[in-house]
């Protein structure tokens, strides 16, 4: 939460450099975030300096999803070779960090900012503009409307409800997998949902 507060401050001084960039400018600073999503692997054969006083510390972080949005919007013509490079580094990475003599902690070659999962945010995010109909569903577009209450309520939902059930513990872990994603999107839609029927929700969710 505290997070997306922040990027939400930053988002008035990003967008304003955006809207004046070109794409040239935007791809140029998408490289340098990526290489900072690469530090998880590089520094087990490098020092890298990821402090305040390294060269790339203000290239690295969350912000680097705003602008990769925004390129995809506004510059990016989709291709299918594209996808497949994806979907290759995607199924490579998890594989090469499992069989690596190399001591890799899981979570930091495989966590938000890291090259593979941005790589699948732009695979996706990029596909999904690619062939979504040109006229918006009305009952997508609704479920839309509610993502940012869903965002904030998920993780209260997941931790404090489902995660409690006793049958989703007994479960299979491809099933529990399952079970949790569907029982916790279908619990924090219907939450936002309700208090989306508040007179004051649009302060709480933004609708």
């Amino acid at each position: 939460m505290y997070t997306l507060a922040g990027l939400y401050l930053l988002t008035p001084i990003l967008s304003r450099w955006l809207r004046q960039a070109s794409a040239g400018e935007v791809r140029l600073y998408l490289f340098l975030w990526a290489v900072t999503l690469t530090f998880p692997y590089l520094k087990c054969w490098l020092s890298i300096n990821e402090s305040i006083t390294g060269p790339l510390y203000y290239f690295a972080g969350y912000a680097g999803y705003f602008v990769l949005g925004y390129y995809v919007t506004r510059h990016y013509r989709w291709r299918p070779w594209h996808m497949a490079v994806v979907a290759c580094v995607a199924v490579a990475a998890p594989i090469a960090v499992l069989i690596s003599p190399v001591r890799l902690n899981f979570y930091d070659v495989l966590w938000y900012l890291s090259l593979p999962v941005a790589l699948m945010t732009f695979a996706i995010f990029a596909t999904l503009r690619r062939f979504a109909p040109r006229r918006p569903l009305p009952g997508l577009t609704r479920l839309s409307s509610l993502t940012f209450g869903i965002y904030f309520i998920h993780i209260f939902i997941m931790r404090q409800i489902v995660w409690q059930l006793p049958f989703v513990c007994r479960l299979p872990s491809l099933l529990q997998i399952a079970a949790i994603f569907v029982m916790t999107f279908a619990l924090s839609w219907l939450l936002t949902w309700l208090i989306s029927k508040l007179p004051f929700s649009r302060h709480i969710i933004g609708v």
